[in-house]
């Protein structure tokens, strides 16, 4: 792993989280023990938090939610068992367990896909999942992944699923008729498969051919594609995107996602402790990208876990927007399940994107691609016939006018 040096911001306790004094102590043992390789200190921290009442069945649930049983089980395991309850060890061992196994398979399909893929001479990057846990948390068996991410050129893609689906794979959605009409490829950029192996435990695989939707980022498939890297892992040769590609991919990724569990922010916080102090790259990848403002929402939510360490002038630049500070403190009351945290509708979601959006033309080519891009719900919905696909978009914005509206009504109202 890299060596840092110079300065970094120190979090060692929560007193600037703005929540922090409503914290239970479920959380609190979850903050502590949510990263690999804690401190002594941490460990002692957890020790202290399990002499006191734990709701456990709380806790496991909020494990599953955030997907961090493997590093806090094995943090929970140094902190020693005495405190826990017989059953709840027994739970967690058994639910380990179950993961090391997936997580084996997952490693094996992956590796077994990738070759297959290369012989059709189809270049393809696993990225997020089993490949990001080993190369930036050191071990495969530290981070759950849902799925195997694999990327293709746009121009792959149909090749790609034809693959797949002669592999024993099906199609993850009923409506994935469309998918050799070049209008769904375009307007899509990634479609999940299920494989349908007999007496095997279900493996899912997403497979990508652009990142995000046009507007959102500037990702194009070919200089994401151009930036990857062949590194032996898992003892073969597989092309791997740097530490800063995939950090922005994590930032963008939870971004659209409202950052909602949180395993995301522990991997935007491993990935910036791999990339170190010299963050030169990677504001000149993320101003590129138009990533520049995710990048800072994702330093800012990583500045708040124990232990974390962002750097001086990371730290600098997101503590000076009035944008990233009211979007940390909604999207962590959100991650906490505060009291005071309201639901979001469309136009909350839609007014948080264009807020991480540096100028003003960027917010309108996101504005414009918000209220036009066709998702797998209009696909899904009305089925039109190819020769009448020329209506999805407009079929689209009546939708989400339909939606919005009403919202925006009622925010009208509450503001006079």
């Amino acid at each position: 792993m890299t060596h840092k040096s110079g300065s970094v911001r120190q979090i060692e306790e929560k007193e600037n989280f703005k929540t922090s004094l409503s914290f239970s102590s479920e959380y609190k043992l979850l903050l502590t023990g949510c990263r690999p390789n804690i401190s002594k200190t941490a460990v002692a921290r957890i020790q202290g938090l399990l002499k006191g009442a734990i709701d456990w069945d709380l806790m496991l649930e909020l494990l599953e939610k955030h997907a961090l049983l493997p590093t806090f089980f094995i943090n929970l395991k140094a902190a020693g068992r005495e405190n826990v309850p017989d059953e709840v060890i027994a739970k967690l061992q058994e639910k380990y367990l179950q993961f090391v196994d997936s997580q084996s398979r997952k490693v094996d399909e992956l590796l077994r896909l990738n070759s297959l893929f290369e012989e059709h001479c189809i270049p393809v990057i696993p990225f997020k999942g089993p490949v990001l846990s080993q190369l930036y948390y050191g071990d495969v068996f530290l981070r759950e992944s849902a799925d195997i991410d694999l990327m293709v050129p746009p121009e792959k893609a149909l090749q790609a699923q034809k693959i797949l689906l002669a592999e024993g794979y099906a199609y993850g959605h009923e409506e994935m008729h469309l998918v050799e009409d070049a209008s769904f490829l375009a307007s899509e950029y990634s479609l999940r498969f299920i494989n349908q192996f007999p007496f095997e435990k279900e493996i899912g695989v997403d497979l990508h051919w652009q990142l995000f939707d046009d507007g959102f980022v500037n990702m194009p498939a070919e200089l994401v594609i151009d930036s990857a890297q062949q590194r032996e892992i898992f003892g073969r040769q597989v092309r791997t995107l740097p530490a800063e590609w995939a950090l922005l991919i994590v930032s963008a990724h939870s971004a659209k996602h409202g950052w909602f569990r949180l395993n995301w922010i522990v991997d935007a916080a491993q990935l910036l402790e791999y990339i170190g102090d010299d963050v030169t790259n990677l504001l000149r990848l993320a101003r590129k990208t138009q990533t520049y403002e995710m990048l800072l929402l994702a330093c800012s939510l990583v500045s708040q876990l124990p232990e974390a360490k962002v750097t001086e002038e990371l730290t600098s630049e997101f503590s000076k927007r009035k944008n990233i500070q009211v979007a940390t403190a909604r999207l962590t009351a959100q991650i906490f399940e505060q009291r005071n945290a309201e639901k979001w509708k469309l136009l909350d979601w839609w007014l948080f994107y264009l807020s991480l959006k540096e100028t003003f033309w960027q917010k309108i080519l996101l504005a414009f691609n918000l209220a036009t891009h066709i998702d797998l719900h209009d696909w899904a919905r009305w089925k039109l016939p190819p020769i009448l696909f020329c209506l999805y978009k407009p079929l689209h914005f009546l939708r989400l006018a339909w939606i919005s509206v009403p919202h925006l009504a009622q925010r009208l109202r509450r503001t006079r």
